[in-house]
């Protein structure tokens, strides 16, 4: 279990969760988890779907993996404090409310990355941008990829909270093509 890796490698460092839900997401997440000072935190990644979780499982960029608990209050209580979190780090759209509440009650860290809010229905119909502003105002720190997003988020969060950081999308696309040793056509189409 993440549990009990954490408590063989991990003591001392400070605990770092990262959670994709899809193989997008994971995608989006491995710029920045190469990045990680290994040193220093310890790395918890977590999925919600056997699809993500079954090849990504033994993946090497962090130090655990496991699935991402239920959005029930219980267990993300209990996941967190089992675990010892120190930072809860979600991507894009995989925001889980309970979660969120929780990690600020008891001290967690909260960021967002690659967040990305393109519809003016998340922030002009007043029900929904009461309800994002609570959710997003949970976040202690989000990074988005521009500053068109950054003026739709502002409808939501002060402005202090958002940082403009680029996409680590288009950052996954450039380490892959500079790994690419391939042709995208066969040479009779190249010609």
């Amino acid at each position: 279990s993440a549990k009990k890796i954490w408590q063989k490698q991990g003591s001392g460092k400070q605990v770092v969760l990262f959670h994709a839900a899809s193989a997008g997401e994971f995608e989006q997440l491995k710029p920045i988890l190469k990045k990680m000072d290994r040193e220093k935190f310890f790395l918890l990644q977590t999925f919600f779907s056997p699809t993500v979780y079954n090849p990504e499982r033994n993946t090497k960029l962090v130090d655990a993996v496991c699935y991402h608990p239920f959005d029930f209050y219980w267990s993300a209580l209990f996941f967190f404090r089992k675990i010892n979190i120190n930072y809860y780090i979600t991507t894009r759209n995989d925001i889980w409310p309970t979660h969120l509440y929780i990690a600020k009650l008891i001290g967690i860290n909260t960021v967002l990355i690659n967040a990305n809010i393109y519809r003016e229905s998340h922030y002009k119909l007043f029900f929904l941008r009461s309800f994002n502003k609570r959710i997003f105002n949970k976040f202690d720190l989000i990074l988005t990829g521009s500053d068109r997003l950054k003026k739709n988020l502002m409808y939501l969060v002060d402005d202090n909270k958002i940082y403009i950081t680029g996409d680590s999308r288009f950052d996954r696309v450039m380490q892959r093509k500079a790994h690419a040793n391939f042709d995208l056509l066969p040479n009779t189409y190249a010609e």
